[in-house]
């Protein structure tokens, strides 16, 4: 069953909306459109757990209704990331520009303030990195670009980044 939004939006945001209200939008609509497939019957392989099958019957659903197939749960959208996820996350990604790029290149003190900003700056910030830098940019014009826009941050007593550029 696939929903189409052009009347209204059947799914309920609760984060964004309470249940009544939800209902209510639901009941006042003038009609909720939906394509309806019928998939074959699935069962349970012999060597298959549980958790095997649910993402077997997951990917036929998926498939069939045109979308993708995420490994998500729809709670992690609600709930803080704890900051030594994010943390893990930045190094991870850190090793990666350090081995695929000529960030590698610099001065050991210089790879260390590097990823101390990066760790540090918030997404905002990270997103208006990431707005002037082109994916078909060769890696020193990443690099120079970073280290252009360098003092438009700057670290706090606490160590975090702030952004010096007034908008």
């Amino acid at each position: 069953m696939k929903y189409d939004s052009r009347l209204t939006d059947a799914f309920w945001n609760s984060s964004e909306q309470s249940y009544g209200r939800y209902l209510w939008d639901m009941m006042t609509s003038w009609a909720i459109i939906c394509d309806v497939w019928y998939l074959p019957a699935m069962t349970k392989e012999a060597r298959e757990d549980a958790i095997c099958f649910a993402r077997r019957v997951k990917r036929g659903i998926a498939k069939k209704g045109g979308l993708v197939d995420l490994e998500w749960d729809g709670a992690l959208k609600r709930e803080r990331v704890s900051s030594k996820l994010v943390a893990l996350q930045q190094k991870l990604y850190y090793d990666r520009l350090a081995r695929t790029t000529t960030i590698n290149a610099l001065p050991e003190e210089s790879q260390s303030e590097f990823l101390e900003i990066m760790q540090s700056i918030s997404e905002e910030d990270r997103n208006e990195l990431m707005k002037h830098i082109d994916e078909e940019d060769e890696d020193e014009d990443i690099i120079r670009k970073i280290s252009d826009l360098r003092p438009r941050f700057s670290i706090s007593d606490q160590g975090s980044v702030q952004n010096s550029v007034s908008e």
